[in-house]
């Protein structure tokens, strides 16, 4: 992929043992077309959170760049590492979430967490459900990404 490749949608998801290396522009690829997402991003002494689409990304000097309809997401390709799906009830709110998270290491506090979204009280489309479900086969327990390189 050159700076230029813009990812608009991915094939689906393939077993761990089939197609290319997992990369963070593989992942990405997926997300795509998980529709609504609900993204927190956390360092130290800030959280940020949105609803979005992913509605494509590209790669160029070293970084991913994600558009969404509000705003452009830019991800050191070396800074993320590791990936796990997570499947549990929500304290507050008691409902069941979908999410990944993402972070430089599995010991590691994750910087990420990709949830699938939908709107209080309704129940998960079953496309969705089952294109998380082909990521959590892939993701479950945590996975290492494959760094790419910077024009790879």
């Amino acid at each position: 992929m050159s700076g230029t490749d813009v990812q608009e949608s991915a094939a689906g998801v393939s077993s761990p043992q089939e197609g290319p290396p997992w990369t963070l522009a593989r992942l990405f690829g997926e997300l795509v077309d998980l529709g609504d997402l609900r993204v927190i991003v956390t360092t130290p002494g800030s959280v940020f959170e949105c609803i979005c689409r992913i509605r494509g990304f590209g790669i160029a000097g070293g970084w991913l760049n994600a558009m969404t309809e509000g705003y452009h997401w830019h991800i050191d390709l070396g800074a993320i590492r590791f990936a796990r799906t997570r499947d549990e009830i929500h304290e507050r709110s008691g409902r069941q979430v979908l999410y990944l998270e993402l972070g430089t290491a599995p010991e590691a506090v994750p910087s990420f967490a990709i949830y699938l979204h939908r709107p209080s009280g309704e129940p998960w489309s079953s496309e969705r459900f089952e294109r998380f479900g082909g990521l959590r086969e892939v993701f479950d327990g945590g996975r290492e990404l494959v760094v790419e390189e910077a024009g790879a």
